[in-house]
């Protein structure tokens, strides 16, 4: 099982009713493994990850109260193919089923084995200032086994998947290219840029430079033979 996983956490709130996670990624191992998740405790987190069936699942836990999670029907097995897995948030919509939603390869998940809505305008973990992981649980039990890349967090917007990947015409296969441009990804928001073989962090917004405090970077975590290092990004860009 890998180790290798990323980790941030903000200084302040972001917006925790109404935000997009993005990502393309390709499994190399099935069952329990995590995309990603913001921990506030094992008490309260925000979760995308797959379970010991290889089923997707989006949702909240709150020991206090207030969860609501998808699980789709469907199952994700392919160890050879790139997935695009989007998951958007708008609590504050009045109709339930639209507001926390799940789009693979550009296309909106309707078949649950459960599925419990969240409540208009509540909000969620994600975008708190927590730390939040790409690739680990946040109890560090479950890790990422695959290959990721795009990684991409909207806060303060619901984003349909056309702002992520288009499908190409000639093959009819979904892919990164042609999406509609992102100008602004909030107060929290992020895109990272990963390279498959040196596992290099790029934070890029608006083609400006600036370094920033440790609250705003990324971590890369385990990557040397399991030692466990922090690898700063080669470039920060933020708004």
């Amino acid at each position: 099982m890998a180790n290798t996983y990323l980790t941030r956490t903000p200084s302040s709130n972001g917006n925790l009713k109404k935000w997009t996670l993005s990502m393309w990624a390709k499994r190399s191992g099935l069952g329990q493994l995590a995309l990603s998740f913001a921990w506030v405790s094992g008490n309260e987190h925000t979760y995308m990850q797959f379970n010991g069936s290889d089923q997707l699942l989006f949702g909240y836990y709150n020991s206090g109260g207030g969860s609501w999670g998808h699980t789709t029907t469907r199952v994700f097995r392919d160890t050879s193919a790139w997935y695009h897995f989007q998951f958007e948030l708008d609590t504050s919509l009045s109709s339930g089923g639209d507001r926390a939603k799940i789009y693979v390869n550009g296309i909106r998940e309707t078949a649950f084995a459960s599925s419990t809505d969240p409540g208009q305008n509540t909000d969620t973990a994600y975008g708190k200032a927590v730390a939040h992981y790409i690739g680990s649980t946040g109890d560090s039990q479950k890790y990422w086994d695959g290959s990721m890349a795009n990684v991409e967090f909207v806060d303060g917007q619901a984003y349909g998947p056309a702002y992520f990947g288009s499908t190409n015409t000639a093959t009819g296969i979904w892919t990164p290219s042609g999406a509609t441009a992102i100008s602004d990804y909030g107060t929290n928001g992020f895109k990272l840029k990963i390279h498959l073989q040196l596992q290099e962090l790029l934070l890029y917004y608006k083609e400006i430079l600036k370094i920033i405090g440790l609250h705003g970077m990324f971590y890369n975590h385990n990557i040397f033979g399991g030692q466990q290092k922090h690898l700063l990004p080669l470039m920060v860009i933020q708004h």
